[in-house]
Order: C-alpha cells, then structure tokens, then sequence
C-alpha cells in the first residue's frame, strides 16, 4: 500500500463515491515501484461488488483517466503518477 496513493485515492472528490471506492482498493495494491497490482477478481471481492459492477466502474475510471490499465495485465497506473500522463494514451486495452 501506498499512502500517497491512499491519500490521492481519498481526496478524489470529483468521481461519485462507488468510483472513489475502487479507487481506494486500487490504491491498497499500489507499490511506488510497480504501479498498482490487482485482479479485477480480487478488487471485486475486496470492495464487495459483483463483478460486473466493478467492470463498468473501471471503464468509467479509464474514461474520465483516473486510471489506466496495461492491455492484458492487472498492472494499473493511477492518475497521481508521474509517469501517468506518457502511459494514458496508449496503454489501455
């Protein structure tokens, strides 16, 4: 976990809250190292949503670029990062 991600995931006042949820679970798997690691599975049953609530919720996460997901991976970068910007635009699947 990161706390700067925690942090940033926290203060996201301008997502409605089931986004800002994720966003928080999103951050519990954050490394500064690595980005965040996660399963879509493991997200689900972390926040406690069905599976496909938690899909929709992550493209809407992608579409207003909170987040960017790696095409075939669970590695997730996260809107605070700063390598974030150069990855938006070409790394989602």
């Amino acid at each position: 976990m990161s706390h700067e991600a925690t942090l940033w995931a926290v203060k996201a006042c301008d997502v409605p809250l089931d986004e800002r949820m994720v966003l928080v679970y999103l951050a519990d798997c954050h490394c500064p190292d690595n980005g965040c690691l996660a399963t879509p599975e493991r997200l689900a049953e972390d926040a406690g949503i069905e599976a496909g609530d938690l899909r929709e919720i992550l493209k809407r996460l992608e579409a207003r670029r909170k987040i960017v997901r790696f095409a075939d991976t669970d590695r997730w970068l996260l809107e605070f990062e700063p390598v974030f910007a150069s990855f938006a635009g070409g790394a989602r699947s």
